[in-house]
């Protein structure tokens, strides 16, 4: 089968996400998971933030990964499935005018942060 042709960009791409990050970049992630499954995440948000013109990047650029966990699932324990934290420093430019994170920026930590 053929592949589809990558641009420069799209080859750097998956050579990052292929390839092992520094160890500097993941040791501070708690969790049980594994370096590998701890460096997704990592990489997921690096290449967000690489584009540096999207929507809300001041924030994203603010998101750090604090643990990646694979835990028991609650509604099926015999399955498991991937835990992830992240932290996040609201700023005032991130709130309204009461002070409090508002639901713009809210709803985009949610879009591009749950699952």
């Amino acid at each position: 089968m053929d592949t589809i042709p990558q641009n420069k960009q799209q080859e750097a791409t998956q050579k990052f996400i292929r390839e092992p990050l520094d160890s500097s970049l993941t040791e501070h992630i708690e969790g049980n998971a594994p370096v590998s499954i701890k460096e997704l995440p990592v990489k997921w948000l690096a290449i967000f933030r690489s584009r540096g013109n999207g929507f809300c990047n001041h924030i994203a650029e603010r998101v750090v990964v604090k643990e990646v966990s694979i835990v028991p699932r609650i509604e099926d324990p015999e399955k498991i499935e991937g835990k992830v934290v992240c932290e996040v420093d609201v700023k005032p430019e991130m709130c309204n005018a009461d002070g409090v994170l508002d639901q713009g920026a809210m709803i985009f930590l949610i879009d591009e942060f749950v699952a």
